[in-house]
């Protein structure tokens, strides 16, 4: 288990979430992927699951990663490029698509945020381009994620607990 922090604290979550192959992924990612055109930022890549995926069909994927261990991680098992530090601090050129998968919408951490974190990738997202991102809870494969969501939803209007699926275009 890896222990993985979070607004609930920390949270262990099983490691091989972050290594798995293509066939390992849900159909959400799956169908996001299928979406993915022209030069790629898989942002908050993690282990670059995704970013290795897209390699495989020859696309242009740029990982972003604030974590420097992950970054070497994603060195070691190939991903081609990779840009170690904060999104926020990334302005080097302009993508057609913005990948945010694996609750990438948690980078905006809450709700304020995550209205910065979008003003910030139209920066970076080129005219005609496209985010693709999901809010998938990862927490609601650990114990207890019910009371923690309860806990959470001061004022979030979720209509189904679980997993919150959403590609913003």
């Amino acid at each position: 288990m890896l222990e993985v922090e979070n607004a609930f604290g920390t949270v262990p979550v099983p490691i091989e979430i972050y290594f798995r192959d293509v066939d390992a992924m849900p159909a959400l990612e799956h169908y996001a992927l299928t979406l993915c055109a022209g030069r790629i930022l898989d942002t908050g890549a993690g282990a670059g699951c995704h970013s290795l995926a897209l390699q495989e069909l020859d696309m242009d994927v740029t990982a972003i990663e604030i974590g420097h261990q992950c970054c070497q991680i994603m060195t070691q098992r190939g991903v081609q490029k990779v840009h170690c530090g904060s999104i926020y601090e990334f302005e080097e050129s302009v993508f057609d698509t913005i990948l945010m998968l694996m609750n990438g919408t948690g980078l905006g951490s809450t709700s304020e945020g995550l209205t910065q974190l979008l003003s910030h990738l139209q920066k970076l997202v080129a005219p005609g381009g496209q985010i693709l991102c999901d809010s998938t809870d990862i927490d609601q494969y650990m114990p207890g994620w019910e009371t923690r969501l309860s806990n959470a939803r001061s004022g979030l209007q979720v209509s189904k607990p679980g997993i919150l699926e959403h590609i913003i275009r």
